[in-house]
């Protein structure tokens, strides 16, 4: 009996499945506003893909509860839910993050309050060098 518990255990352990987390860098140039005004927005950004979720860690109180679930086979995304923002009168927004996976373009889609903001961006595993300005 002691036996078959070991054996047991032991391909348990073994058949556990541990995902590291993905790290991507992004440059965006530019933002669309309401679906047709774009201006120049030169920002980076750095983006942690785990099993479940999205984060941004430089803004992470922002884009907390990005939840990845009912995404394509060729792309990571995640979503908010729709929520209202604390003592702004009934204010509501939410927020997307998609990235393609073969391509490394994407985007963060948010609405707030009917307006809506869309970040293009292109990604790629390989940390982005800062310019020195001095």
């Amino acid at each position: 009996m002691r036996k078959i518990f070991g054996i047991f255990f032991i391909l348990l352990s073994l058949n556990e499945t541990a995902y590291a987390d993905l790290n991507l860098y992004c440059k965006q140039e530019i933002r669309i506003i309401n679906g047709e005004k774009e201006i120049p927005m030169i920002q980076d950004w750095e983006i942690v893909i785990t099993d479940t979720k999205i984060k941004v860690p430089r803004w992470s109180t922002l884009f907390a509860g990005l939840v990845r679930k009912d995404e394509k086979e060729n792309e990571y995304s995640a979503a908010s839910e729709m929520a209202l923002i604390p003592n702004a009168g009934g204010v509501a927004y939410f927020r997307v993050i998609s990235i393609d996976r073969t391509t490394g373009k994407g985007y963060h889609f948010r609405v707030i309050n009917n307006e809506s903001q869309k970040d293009l961006f292109v990604c790629t595993n390989k940390k982005i060098k800062k310019k020195n300005l001095f």
